[in-house]
């Protein structure tokens, strides 16, 4: 192994050393996005595919994603009576679909640029957020569309077993962060119960974009 090999497993250690020191936190509210496309040139298959300069490929992904449980730190969210929010039908649940487009260009055999058109399409119900009956909100469409430039660290003509790609990346708010929907609410909890429709954005996690 060279002293370049050498180097960069030291410093990837390093950084590995240094995190894993500190407390890590989980996300409190769920806010998934899709866009995750990986920028490989697929280098490893061959000079048929990544080897070459001025090509082309496309690139189609697929994930779903559902969300349906309460935690706390590393405990789940129960009542006094111990139930959790499962048992007590309170639970929100979100449904995500992510459609990710990918176009990659090979710039040359190291470097490539790649672009990731996102679809999603959501579905969310919450008690809460209609007066405690559980209704359904929605939301689809185009989400923040991401531009990638990869680099292999290494030239893959001389190594296509095995390699290591650093990319930079930068995300367009194109998806939409206002979709609305309806909401059935009580407009007048003080003179007794007046639930009527309203029209109000959707939850942050179901939104197709997040304005950033």
């Amino acid at each position: 192994m060279s002293k370049k090999t050498l180097s960069v497993f030291a410093l990837g250690s390093l950084a590995l050393g240094d995190f894993s020191t500190e407390t890590l936190q989980a996300q409190g509210c769920v806010a998934v996005r899709g866009g995750g496309m990986c920028t490989l040139n697929h280098a490893h298959l061959g000079e048929e595919m990544g080897m070459e300069s001025n090509q082309w490929m496309a690139s189609l992904g697929y994930r779903f994603f559902k969300s349906d449980r309460h935690f706390s730190g590393d405990r789940e969210s129960r009542n006094a009576l111990g139930k959790n929010r499962f048992e007590q039908g309170t639970e929100v649940i979100n449904y995500s679909n992510f459609i990710d487009l990918g176009i990659s260009y090979q710039i040359t055999p190291r470097y490539s640029a790649t672009v990731t058109v996102p679809l999603v399409s959501n579905l969310r119900s919450a008690p809460y957020e209609h007066s405690g009956v559980r209704r359904e909100t929605r939301s689809s469409g185009l989400g923040d569309l991401r531009t990638t430039l990869g680099a292999w660290v290494w030239n893959p003509v001389d190594r296509p077993k095995g390699n290591l790609q650093l990319s930079l990346g930068l995300k367009a708010p194109t998806g939409d962060f206002g979709v609305t929907d309806t909401f059935y609410r009580d407009q007048d909890p003080t003179a007794g119960v007046n639930i009527q429709p309203v029209r109000r954005p959707v939850d942050q996690s179901i939104q197709p974009g997040d304005g950033g």
